[in-house]
């Protein structure tokens, strides 16, 4: 499943190979038949963005975005690629996915593949909080309280 999941991730991205929307929807189709929630969330996307020609994909591409990020650091892609996966993530985190934001937020107060920066930790957790991501908002109180 994951390898369908990284082919569809870069011919939608288009930064290794050319970019190539019926390779991303075959891909998904295979995910989603197999029940993998990603692949019925990008399919359907997909779906709406050929049959209305629009570049409008903000919200599910940023879900591509943070899980192939994800990916990419846990070395779920044959091997680990820090930069790629931050980069990633970063992206999903600039269209304010609060899923994104948060991850950004752990990543910076663990000192997960980059230095411990308590400020931009905050700051992460405050942007996801402030789009009602509840994990973001629990930790910030926990961090404000010093538990």
């Amino acid at each position: 499943m994951e390898a369908n999941y990284i082919l569809a991730c870069e011919y939608y991205f288009g930064d290794i190979v050319d970019r190539d929307l019926d390779i991303v929807l075959d891909c998904c189709a295979h995910l989603t038949v197999r029940n993998f929630d990603i692949g019925t969330v990008v399919y359907g996307a997909l779906m709406n963005l050929k049959s209305e020609a629009t570049n409008e994909f903000e919200g599910d591409r940023a879900v591509m975005y943070l899980n192939y990020g994800k990916m990419l650091l846990e070395g779920n892609c044959d091997s680990s690629d820090e930069e790629r996966g931050l980069d990633y993530i970063n992206k999903a985190a600039s269209d304010e996915n609060p899923a994104a934001l948060f991850e950004l937020g752990l990543i910076h107060c663990n000192g997960d593949y980059c230095q411990t920066d308590m400020g931009k930790s905050i700051e992460y957790f405050t942007r996801a909080a402030e789009l009602e991501q509840c994990d973001s908002m629990l930790t910030l109180g926990f961090l404000y309280k010093g538990i």
